[in-house]
């Protein structure tokens, strides 16, 4: 019994940890994204002040 309950705990923990990663991950590619819109957005407002 204590067995199972230290497997279902592992597995538990596991799910966890994938979850923050996946988290992180998704983070990432949205503050790149974020990042990009930041320099169109930049790039634009530099060609509206030249006009």
């Amino acid at each position: 019994m204590i067995i199972l309950l230290w497997i279902f705990g592992l597995l538990i923990t596991l799910l966890v940890i994938a979850t923050i990663v996946s988290i992180d991950n998704r983070l990432k590619k949205l503050n790149e994204t974020n990042e990009k819109i930041v320099e169109l957005l930049t790039k634009l407002t530099n060609k509206d002040k030249l006009l």
